[in-house]
């Protein structure tokens, strides 16, 4: 499952033309304007995934990860994979206590209360 755009540019799928592609046009979209009330992609979810028989997903959209946990209920008996591990493994070398300067930086295409809706969702999460 990807955006068209990772699925049209990606150099892996090109080498395996029998793994199935699952063009999510709007999902990335409107995760970003329901980081706050993610159930309101429910219903996106529940179209876009009804009548799957897949045993593994792979979450190809750093932007799915959000949702990763409605996926799972609404197909219980599939396998997801996502880069979390990676991407948070990366960011971490940048982080390492031994780099004197380091900076994070948070770039998007559109700001809008993206940051608003960003820090609502981490600090939420670290709540849990």
């Amino acid at each position: 499952m990807a955006t068209e755009g990772t699925i049209r540019h990606s150099k892996l799928l090109q080498l395996y033309p029998k793994i199935h592609k699952k063009v999510l046009k709007t999902l990335a979209h409107e995760i970003d304007h329901n980081l706050d009330v993610l159930e309101n992609v429910n219903q996106l979810l529940n179209v876009e995934l009804a009548g799957r028989t897949e045993r593994a997903i792979v979450l190809g959209c750093t932007h799915y990860l959000a949702v990763k946990e409605q996926i799972q209920t609404i197909l219980p008996n599939v396998e997801i994979f996502s880069g979390e591990n990676g991407v948070a493994r990366r960011l971490k070398t940048f982080a390492d206590e031994s780099r004197a300067n380091y900076q994070v930086q948070i770039m998007t295409s559109k700001m809008g209360d993206f940051r608003a809706k960003l820090l609502y969702y981490f600090n939420k999460k670290s709540e849990e």
